[in-house]
């Protein structure tokens, strides 16, 4: 038999080549793993108290990015009392890495928060899906994967600086969140096409009777855009407003008639007998919930995910122009 001629130089080089890149590759998926959530929240939060960041600073970025989540979830999951989903979780790290390129790096920290042999460097926040262990810019690994919660390996939660409306008695929150509306200067602006635009968009987007944009000062809900049903003198009369506030998210009346907290609301006994309701909060100065974008319809109906996911994003816009104002 003869023998196989010899694989030319040239050939040799490329298929070695493409050997080392198989490598990598495969080496690549097998480092690549999932970081723990609460790992992930505690470092971002370890890196933001670092750094001294504000809360406030850091929701305002993530907005800016396009998170939809407002103030006190924020504050709340950077204080470790709630677990952001994954996207949010991200855009929120995202946020504190690009307030951190923006800061003089005036301080260091150790590698490890239990460690004070490792070399000083400043950590960053990690996301959800890392490349193997997350490292920094001088390519120090910053922290190991644990299915613990961070606080029961790490410590005690890092300490930030936020306004909450936990730290306040009612009597004071209130006050806090008028001051904060009455700063925007929206209520006393009065109509304002650029919000008109987004009222008009969102009664269009859910074919829904009508669409407003509402602010709550001294208790009494404020008009400041309405599409469609006109609802500037009854506005007044209603609660939708003062409850979704409260709310963490979106709040949804698929029919009003079936709910102990509406059923009498003058909108729906009187006219025009609203029977949905859907509305997202508007956040202002501090992380204050000072309004919301509200739809409402006269026949019940369902909101699916696919529409709570476009009222978040219209409420977003709106929040953008609220940003915009102060």
């Amino acid at each position: 038999m003869a023998r196989p001629s010899p694989m030319p130089d040239g050939i040799r080089v490329h298929v070695r080549c493409a050997e080392v890149r198989l490598i990598r590759v495969f080496a690549s998926i097998k480092a690549r793993h999932t970081v723990n959530p609460y790992e992930q929240q505690w470092l971002t939060a370890q890196a933001a108290s670092e750094a001294t960041l504000l809360v406030d600073d850091v929701w305002v970025r993530y907005v800016v990015l396009g998170g939809a989540a407002d103030a006190v979830a924020v504050a709340a999951y950077l204080h470790g009392i709630v677990l952001l989903d994954v996207l949010h979780r991200d855009l929120v790290s995202y946020a504190v890495n690009e307030l951190l390129q923006t800061q003089p790096a005036t301080r260091q920290f150790p590698v490890f928060p239990d460690s004070g042999s490792s070399p000083a460097v400043r950590r960053r926040a990690p996301y959800a899906d890392e490349s193997g262990p997350a490292r920094n810019s001088g390519g120090r690994t910053t922290h190991t994967a644990t299915t613990l919660h961070p606080s029961m390996t790490y410590g005690s939660w890092p300490r930030l600086a936020a306004r909450l409306e936990t730290m306040f008695n009612p009597f004071e929150a209130e006050h806090r969140r008028s001051a904060s509306l009455m700063s925007t200067g929206l209520v006393q602006s009065g109509k304002e096409e650029r919000f008109d635009l987004l009222t008009q968009r969102a009664r269009r987007t859910f074919d829904a009777s009508s669409a407003t944009i509402t602010f709550l000062e001294a208790g009494s809900p404020v008009v400041k855009s309405a599409a469609g049903l006109v609802l500037d003198d009854l506005a007044g009369r209603s609660t939708f407003c003062s409850h979704t506030i409260t709310e963490d998210r979106i709040l949804i009346i698929p029919d009003t008639l079936t709910h102990k907290c509406f059923v009498s609301d003058s909108l729906v006994v009187g006219e025009p007998h609203i029977r949905f309701y859907a509305g997202s909060p508007l956040t202002g100065p501090g992380g204050w919930r000072i309004g919301a974008l509200c739809i409402f319809d006269t026949r019940p109906r369902r909101f699916s995910r696919q529409d709570e996911r476009q009222l978040r994003i219209l409420a977003a816009l709106v929040q953008t122009e609220v940003f915009d104002h102060y």
